[in-house]
């Protein structure tokens, strides 16, 4: 259809959120690795690529590591209270 050349021919689903994407540099990027938790990792994985060579690739999902704390949390709550 003429109508759509160069324009999306699709709809995005509803209630999706959209990743967020940061590129930063180097200094920013360790400092930023640095105060990521373990537990929040979903994904680790490394590749080469014929233009920039090896790529090491990490996702972290927060609410994930929220999750974890809460679970945490309530152990340790609980254990207390044994002791008492």
């Amino acid at each position: 259809d003429c109508r759509l050349m160069g324009r999306k021919s699709y709809f995005n689903s509803r209630g999706l959120k959209k990743p967020i994407e940061v590129f930063l540099d180097g200094d920013e990027l360790e400092n930023k690795k640095k105060s990521l938790p373990q537990s929040a990792m979903t994904y680790k994985g490394e590749f080469e690529n014929e233009y920039v060579g090896k790529i090491s690739y990490r996702q972290y999902n927060m609410k994930r590591a929220r999750n974890v704390n809460k679970v945490e949390e309530k152990e340790v709550v609980s254990l207390g209270n044994l002791e008492g």
